[in-house]
């Protein structure tokens, strides 16, 4: 620290100096004519403590002096403003041989090692980051964030650059658009460990929605370092002892890899996610739609509005045919979609005016109740005991349907006209049970199949089909064909929406 004040004649601060300091150091800063008792003039210095291996350069500032250049000037007394009192501290170089740039000589000049050895930086010169240790566990329990940044500012206007430990880590989760300005919606995480400790993590909560109170909005402006830039003690990169992310809660934790891969295939590219509404339906050129007719893809863009998504420039065709059946032609089609939505493919953007890393995923499925249903692997819900796609309501034969259990559970409500909790289907469940229903085909007979199909509200139209030919007695020679696709690519046996990432 440094004051404005003038110090008294008596050299009573001398004593605290350490005795490193070079010869004519003292003499130097205790000549009584240098100082006038009635002078402001700010450049001389304050009674502080000095640290052992600290060693300082006395420079006299003139007012109209170059106060990049170094070295002792014959200034009279002149009073000075307070960048001049900023600058009254100059570190000298300590190692030998070093490059600079000292008044009167030129650019390059060597200065000469002084008598004595050259005190050894030890991180503290002049008060270097180390004194934050100090600082920020002192001041943390007296001063609020915004005074310490203060602090911080008015010790960099004296040369003397502070850890900022008032910095957040926050891991981005939501990005999103507001008046021209990006934001991000980002969660805190929570650390286990110490980062010198082997088993140090950093772990966040799962299944973040996106008006999480957990989440908080920032400006991504506000954002200062990077994975890669965070620095721990002795600027030791944080990606060199916390190389994961760990989601979950209560002792069930996944891993997530840092950085994230995205990242390495972007490779400084801005990725692009666009999703997609996926369409397939029966078109034919006859009004009854019975003859010649086509089964055809369509894709449009998710994020249009409604007005423009159906405009015929916007939809955008992928294949047709009057052969196959719409599980067929979507098998090729769900392959490329899977790879766009792993690894992504580049693009020019015409409105960033630069290439893009793109990456899609199917957001809905558009279709009438035929085609839903044959995606999804649910039975048509008219005559079905398992109606409905998004849930477990169902009978165990037709004429339950009038009964009043059955109105209450399609309802959603008790007996009492409350809201009952709803058990709804799951993917994964699904996927399970189409399996399932094949292991049966293999092993028992086709009514044992159909049975169990009805009586799990599960009916893959491909599968089915593989069924039929593996249970008749008339295409044996199919057989064979049957069973090596069973062994070598079993999932062509099924519908190949159950593979969509």
């Amino acid at each position: 620290m440094i004051s404005t004040d003038a110090h008294s004649q008596t050299a009573t601060h001398v004593l605290n100096l350490p005795e490193i300091l070079r010869p004519g150091y003292t003499g130097q800063i205790d000549q009584p004519e240098s100082v006038n008792a009635e002078c402001t003039d700010p450049q001389v210095h304050q009674n502080d403590q000095f640290s052992d291996g600290v060693e300082m350069e006395y420079t006299d500032v003139g007012p109209t002096e170059d106060r990049s250049d170094l070295g002792v000037s014959g200034s009279n007394g002149n009073k000075g403003t307070m960048q001049d009192v900023i600058n009254i501290f100059k570190p000298v170089c300590s190692n030998k041989g070093e490059v600079l740039e000292v008044k009167g000589g030129e650019e390059g000049d060597v200065k000469d090692e002084e008598e004595g050895d050259a005190p050894n930086d030890s991180g503290w010169f002049p008060l270097g980051p180390l004194i934050s240790v100090l600082m920020a566990g002192y001041l943390h329990k007296i001063l609020s964030r915004a005074q310490y940044l203060k602090v911080c500012t008015l010790m960099e206007l004296c040369g003397t650059k502070i850890r900022k430990w008032t910095a957040i880590w926050l891991v981005p989760i939501f990005f999103y658009k507001h008046l021209d300005k990006m934001y991000a919606k980002c969660v805190k995480p929570q650390h286990e460990g110490s980062p010198h400790q082997p088993g140090f993590k950093l772990k966040i909560p799962p299944n973040l929605q996106y008006n999480s109170s957990r989440l908080r909005s920032i400006d991504c402006e506000q954002f200062e370092l990077n994975y890669f830039e965070i620095c721990l003690w002795g600027d030791k990169p944080i990606s060199s002892v916390c190389k994961k992310l760990w989601v979950g809660e209560k002792g069930n934790y996944s891993a997530i890899d840092l950085p994230n891969e995205w990242r390495k295939k972007s490779d400084g590219r801005i990725i692009r996610h666009v999703p997609i509404a996926l369409y397939c339906d029966d078109t034919s050129g006859n009004q009854s739609k019975k003859w010649n007719k086509h089964i055809s893809y369509y894709f449009t863009l998710a994020g249009l509005p409604p007005r423009v998504s159906n405009q015929q420039y916007n939809c955008h065709f992928l294949s047709t045919s009057n052969t196959a059946g719409p599980l067929e032609l979507a098998d090729q089609i769900v392959d490329e979609l899977n790879d766009i939505t792993k690894d992504g493919y580049f693009a020019y953007d015409c409105e960033l005016q630069q290439e893009v890393l793109v990456s899609t995923v199917v957001l809905c499925f558009l279709g009438d109740s035929p085609m839903h249903a044959e995606v999804t692997n649910t039975p048509l819900p008219g005559a079905a005991l398992n109606p409905c796609r998004i849930c477990h309501l169902g009978v165990e034969k037709r004429s339950d349907k009038s009964g009043e259990d059955y109105i209450y559970q399609f309802l959603g409500m008790d007996s009492l006209g409350n809201r009952d909790v709803v058990d709804y289907r799951k993917w994964s469940e699904t996927v399970e049970r189409s399996h399932k229903l094949w292991e049966t085909a293999l092993k028992y007979s086709k009514d044992a199949y159909i049975e169990e199909s009805k009586s799990l509200g599960v009916q893959d139209v491909l599968n089915k089909a593989f069924v039929d030919i593996l249970k008749s007695r008339k295409k044996k020679s199919e057989l064979a064909k049957i069973m090596a696709l069973d062994k070598h690519q079993n999932h062509k046996l099924f519908n190949p929406f159950l593979r969509l990432l």
